[in-house]
């Protein structure tokens, strides 16, 4: 069960953990990622994910986590992104 108090767009989850948390756990341990990054920005959730590499498969397994998170809120803003590891890789607006 997945509640939303929608005055202060804070997500919480049954057991009372917060929905960035809960999806943070949830594609972290999806084998071959390498970070996970969830925020809140400008009135949207950020969702920025670092891959070991762009194996479809592995690509496949976190979009399924953002149209699943699309179909739980589908009038919530999000921003999702999904990049290669490499040297160069960083995440936006991290900080």
């Amino acid at each position: 069960v997945i509640s939303t108090d929608t005055h202060t767009r804070s997500f919480q989850v049954a057991d009372g953990v917060s929905l960035e948390r809960k999806l943070t756990d949830d594609i972290e341990n999806i084998q071959g990622v390498a970070d996970v990054q969830i925020k809140q920005v400008d009135g949207a959730l950020e969702v920025n994910v670092v891959l070991d590499n762009l194996e479809f498969s592995l690509f496949e397994k976190v979009m399924q986590k953002e149209l699943d998170l699309y179909d739980q809120f589908p009038d919530m803003p999000v921003r999702f992104n999904v990049v290669p590891r490499n040297e160069d890789a960083t995440i936006p607006n991290a900080a």
